[in-house]
């Protein structure tokens, strides 16, 4: 059987849902606020150092943001789950200038 054929002619689809997650969650990152600060940048900025690879981020805060974000990260998180790492990598790289590490969340 030809591998390269079979695949050839398969589109992809995107997860619009994941993609709409990954959006909102960003948004969460660059605008969620304790006490007048951005309450994630100094946890982003651990992750230059080279032991860290993950952001824990408290599930009531992103209740307390969006709660229709809360609610599909519970109803759909095996779904989302890279989607929203995926937010946070780019979180990182935009305000810590963090270019080739592979980050994950924690919830």
């Amino acid at each position: 059987m030809d591998i390269q054929g079979a695949q050839f002619g398969q589109r992809i689809q995107r997860d619009e849902i994941g993609i709409r997650c990954q959006k909102l969650f960003q948004d969460f990152l660059d605008e969620f606020r304790e006490d007048g600060d951005i309450k994630y940048l100094d946890l982003a900025k651990e992750l230059l150092n080279q032991e860290r690879s993950t952001i824990e981020v408290s599930f009531e805060d992103v209740e307390k943001y969006n709660q229709n974000l809360a609610t599909s990260i519970i109803e759909e998180y095996y779904r989302i789950y890279p989607y929203l790492c995926q937010a946070v990598s780019n979180y990182v790289k935009d305000r810590c200038e963090l270019k080739k590490k592979n980050v994950m969340l924690a919830l």
